[in-house]
């Protein structure tokens, strides 16, 4: 059963399985908040909606909801919030023969060499994603 209450929902402690199902006896509950579960350093982190299809080899879909936070060190393989001469886009950092590119997990997007004379900032990296089954 889930209580609700005003912010805060009620979170079965244990996992669920994914395969054959369990008693329900065997769950606790305890209140739950999501925004204490997904944001590691509130004065850093931002929520951002995405538009678009460039991520979705990475599990990133058109409509979800990217937890970003301003404060984790941007490193290669991360994914990440850019501005890229003025223009947002989230992208994975890679490094190729010692060239850095933004590259989209979707065959369809080119990467974006990050050259010499680009206005490129990152914004943060994306630490979770929430999205609509």
């Amino acid at each position: 059963m889930v209580k609700k209450t005003k912010s805060k929902k009620v979170l079965l402690t244990e996992g669920i399985p994914a395969g054959f199902p369990i008693p329900s006896s065997d769950f606790s509950q305890s209140l739950f908040d999501l925004n204490g579960f997904v944001v590691e350093h509130p004065a850093a982190t931002y929520f951002i909606r995405v538009q678009g299809h460039s991520m979705k080899g990475a599990g990133i879909f058109s409509g979800d909801i990217l937890v970003v936070d301003r404060s984790v060190e941007e490193r290669v393989g991360a994914i990440v919030v850019a501005v890229v001469d003025g223009e947002f886009t989230v992208k994975k950092v890679q490094t190729v023969e010692g060239k850095r590119y933004l590259v989209s997990e979707n065959s369809d997007y080119h990467p974006i060499e990050l050259k010499e004379g680009m206005s490129v900032e990152i914004w943060g990296v994306v630490t979770f994603v929430i999205h609509q089954v």
